[in-house]
């Protein structure tokens, strides 16, 4: 499992809009037609995608829609290529094959075999909050580490006084 994205941004009833002007196989910013339910970004990157069914189909990961310019942090996302998009090209927000495979993992987490005893290689999955919650993992060991650091400094034990109250008959 990995998110290399972080959470991401969906919006339901997205408009199909279309490409005002033509875009080249490397252009990272551009207009739409339409951008009435579309996402922002605010709430993290977005998928869409240009010329969807056509044999020129892309997927794009986007960081930001504003007055429908988008802002593109990936192109060719999903197992597609970037490629050049004419003006009036299709484009429609949409999941991609990330987003399921992704689900389908955390779904599928129910179903696993539960084990007994862990051991200190096992790995525990994970959200990264100061990588935009992108999905990351902790080996058993790792956590019992930062644990022990964590509770050792809030239980500390001191020592001289337990001696001092035993030395003055308190047990």
């Amino acid at each position: 499992m990995g998110n290399p994205t972080g959470i991401r941004e969906y919006k339901g009833a997205a408009v199909q809009s279309a490409l005002v002007g033509a875009l080249t196989n490397s252009s990272l910013s551009f207009s739409i037609t339409t951008s009435i339910n579309w996402p922002s970004g605010a709430g993290g990157k977005f998928t869409i995608v240009v010329d969807p069914g056509t044999s020129s189909e892309e997927s794009m990961l986007c960081t930001s829609q504003v007055g429908g310019v988008i802002t593109v942090s990936t192109r060719g996302y999903d197992n597609t290529s970037a490629v050049t998009h004419a003006a009036g090209a299709i484009v429609v927000h949409a999941p991609s094959a990330v987003d399921v495979s992704e689900a389908n993992t955390i779904a599928n987490f129910a179903a696993l075999t539960t084990k007994s005893t862990p051991v200190d290689a096992d790995i525990i999955p994970g959200a990264d909050s100061a990588s935009s919650n992108a999905t990351t993992n902790f080996t058993l060991a790792a956590l019992k580490a930062y644990y022990k650091t964590y509770f050792d400094t809030l239980y500390v034990v001191n020592v001289a006084s337990i001696e001092t109250e035993i030395f003055m008959g308190a047990y």
